[in-house]
């Protein structure tokens, strides 16, 4: 009778833990799936800063029109206008340089959207092992508790509670980071690369 007891305890219990971390699990990927995903949306715009400006196309078709119109000379009235004058090319136009903060923002959104998909992946990796850990222990006999126990003392010895605690941490870090102001070199604050 005792035996039939503990048997039930240790059935309850590992139940209800196995279902409290699967829907701490369950609500972590929803979470990360609309972080990484408001992340991406993100990246995909503040990448284009990373990219060296071009210079504008219309900018040196001008440079061109006005080098050709410097190398003609106009002789005496009466003459032709000829071009006798070597032609003298500008400086090239110089390409602006990637900005700082540019980086360092990328830097840290591409961290937090490698945090985030990695987070998720220990996470559906845990629910595998969860998965494992419940098939073939329904029941009550003591077989099946034996079985339970034995399985449940290697989850503590894997420290699966502790990696499941572990698991949002990349996204309150990102989260606290992610919203402070970044000062750029103009010492302007910005929040997520708009100026405030």
């Amino acid at each position: 009778m005792v035996a039939q007891e503990a048997t039930g305890v240790v059935k309850q219990y590992s139940d209800e833990m196995v279902k409290r971390w699967k829907e701490e699990i369950d609500t972590l990927l929803v979470y990360a799936g609309l972080f990484s995903a408001i992340l991406t949306a993100f990246n995909v715009q503040s990448y284009i800063l990373l990219q060296p400006s071009i210079p504008d196309p219309t900018l040196a078709v001008l440079q061109q029109i006005s080098l050709r119109l410097n190398s003609f000379s106009v002789n005496p009235p009466g003459t032709l206008v000829n071009s006798t004058h070597p032609i003298t090319s500008f400086a090239p136009i110089p390409m602006a340089l990637v900005e700082t903060w540019a980086v360092w923002l990328n830097s840290l959104w591409f961290s937090a959207l490698i945090c985030s998909l990695a987070s998720a992946s220990v996470g559906i990796l845990v629910k595998q092992w969860l998965h494992e850990y419940e098939a073939g222990i329904s029941g009550t006999s003591l077989e099946i508790a034996q079985l339970r126990q034995y399985r449940l003392n290697h989850l503590a010895k894997w420290r699966v509670a502790e990696i499941i605690a572990i698991l949002p941490w990349p996204f309150q870090i990102f989260e606290t980071v992610g919203g402070m102001p970044l000062p750029d070199i103009r010492g302007e604050p910005q929040i997520f690369g708009m100026y405030v």
